[in-house]
């Protein structure tokens, strides 16, 4: 073991005991987890929305707008926040494809029905628009506002 892989390995195990304790969810999908004092346990969803449209064409900012405004503010009043984002994958054709990605995360605290409802959004994209898929990403984690 040379001495760049030794010390990163003397750093890892140094950095282990700063790590905080592992978030899970509860029976009923609410987050459960011990947060620092001021954090509170919350369920981040993570959905990404690929802008390219099978047989031709994309999804315009006009049409993501309205798909905002329509389908995801009014289930998530609270807010949400969307960024750009390009995305890499391959579909049922096999075929790999980059395109222009839209990452839409919506944090949930206590309990709640945020996992059906972001199912339902992930769901209404898929049909207005007619993709494959959308990438629906779930983590509990713990937040504060600052």
């Amino acid at each position: 073991m040379g001495p760049g892989l030794l010390a990163s390995a003397v750093l890892l195990l140094a950095l282990g005991g700063c790590a905080r304790p592992m978030a899970s969810a509860t029976r009923d999908g609410g987050p459960s987890t011990q947060c620092e004092v001021g954090a509170v346990p919350a369920v981040r969803h993570l959905l990404y929305f690929g802008r390219n449209i099978p047989g031709g064409g994309v999804v315009g900012d006009s049409a993501l707008r309205r798909f905002l405004a329509e389908d995801v503010a009014p289930r998530f009043p609270a807010g949400f926040t969307v960024w750009d984002a390009t995305g890499h994958w391959k579909g049922a054709s096999g075929l790999a494809e980059t395109e222009r990605t839209i990452v839409l995360m919506l944090l949930q605290t206590g309990g709640g029905n945020a996992d059906s409802l972001a199912r339902v959004v992930a769901h209404a994209y898929k049909q207005r628009f007619r993709q494959e898929a959308v990438l629906h990403e779930r983590s509990v984690v713990c937040s504060t506002l600052e």
